[in-house]
């Protein structure tokens, strides 16, 4: 009995069939099967050098010979590149075939193929049955037994089963690549939605930080309304106070007549010669200044309150010792002017100014009134009138 492929190879003249050899393809198809991946001939190129696979040559043709194994390796370089990752990465991930490729094998005829059912050898003629028949050596089915028409069908439902691969193999990197394209656009949707986020955020921020710039601003254009209130009553307070203020002194310039007015009239009851009594004094002759020097003690009486804008207490009455050392240089007549201004050394923005009328009505007694004005940051605050009358102090009163 002859043997069978599956128990040893199928020798030809110029060739040997092996089921453990891959059959080889050929540069230029290898390159037409590649074009339905979207490999161009640059890129095997490139990638047989960097992965350093050496490939030998068909004596007949000069073409280098390949493998399913390389087809399969560069589908999957592809398919890696699409997905975004480096060269140096797929490296690692795919595996070079090392299976040793056979030369180029001449095709037997259609009477080779018949000797070949019947388990005996033939010289190799050229026929498409043979290159199929030498496709069914790859999956280890034996000829032997076989007829023409049976190995047809095999070999046609071998190509159709292999093209519908490549179909499914080229819809996956189809799939894969909008799977890539879907997952950078995923991406890129979430890196915009975190920046309008981070926008938003930084907006909200913002409009606080403007609502709260409008809300002191609201607050102070209220405290300078309030101000602007206050000033004009303080200006309308601070007029009154003038106003005040004028009247008293006319007041004032008005009960000064009026004492001088009761000073002659007092000179009068005591010197009622007039001018006939050389000893009595007039408004036209000057008392001797020596008259007002002394020591002196006062009795005080109040006579009114002209104005008081700060609320002070002021003494109904008082009694105190002073002493007038020279001559008062404020004199008309028998009437003598003395202006005195006390400070406050506990609060240095206070004054008290007392301007004393005085004429002497006897020899040892001066008789007048006394005008007190409260004074704070130069403007009078309180005024008052006083009756004076002021007793000589002697050595006779002392003991």
């Amino acid at each position: 009995m002859a043997p069978t492929t599956a128990e040893q190879p199928y020798n030809t003249e110029t060739a040997t069939f092996s089921h453990s050899a891959t059959p080889p393809i050929p540069h230029m198809e290898l390159l037409a099967r590649m074009e339905k991946f979207h490999v161009s001939a640059t890129e095997v190129e490139d990638w047989q050098q960097q992965l350093g696979i050496a490939l030998p040559l068909d004596p007949g043709t000069g073409q280098r010979l390949y493998t399913q194994h390389h087809i399969n390796l560069f589908k999957n370089i592809k398919k890696h590149l699409t997905l975004g990752r480096r060269f140096d990465d797929i490296k690692a991930l795919v595996t070079v075939p090392d299976e040793p490729i056979s030369p180029m094998v001449p095709t037997p005829s259609p009477t080779s193929l018949a000797t070949i059912a019947s388990g005996q050898k033939s010289a190799a003629v050229s026929t498409p049955e043979s290159i199929k028949l030498h496709s069914l050596s790859r999956y280890g089915q034996g000829a032997t037994g076989l007829g023409t028409e049976e190995a047809s069908t095999l070999t046609t439902l071998l190509e159709r089963t292999l093209s519908e691969k490549d179909e499914l193999q080229t819809r996956l990197m189809e799939t894969e690549k909008l799977n890539s394209h879907l997952y950078n656009a995923n991406n890129l949707y979430h890196r915009k939605v975190r920046q309008l986020s981070d926008q938003v955020g930084s907006a909200d921020v913002q409009e606080q930080r403007q609502f709260k710039l409008m809300d002191d601003k609201a607050k102070l254009q209220a405290q300078v309304l309030e101000a602007e209130k206050n000033c004009v009553e303080l200006r309308q307070q601070l007029q009154q106070l003038e106003n005040a203020h004028q009247r008293s002194n006319e007041d004032a310039h008005a009960k000064i007549e009026n004492l001088q007015r009761q000073v002659k009239y007092l000179q009068s009851e005591l010197y009622p010669g007039g001018a006939t009594n050389p000893d009595a004094p007039t408004m036209s002759s000057r008392i001797p200044g020596e008259v007002f020097c002394g020591d002196w003690t006062e009795h005080a009486t109040l006579m009114e309150v002209r104005f008081d804008h700060y609320g002070i207490e002021l003494d109904p009455s008082r009694q105190r010792p002073f002493r007038m050392s020279a001559e008062p240089a404020d004199r008309m007549g028998n009437l003598a002017k003395v202006v005195t201004t006390y400070a406050y050394q506990n609060n240095a923005s206070w004054q008290r100014v007392e301007t004393l009328l005085l004429t002497p009505s006897g020899p040892d007694v001066l008789e007048g009134v006394l005008d007190m004005t409260f004074v704070m940051d130069g403007k009078a605050m309180a005024n008052a009138l006083y009756k004076v009358h002021s007793q000589r102090v002697t050595a006779a009163s002392n003991d």
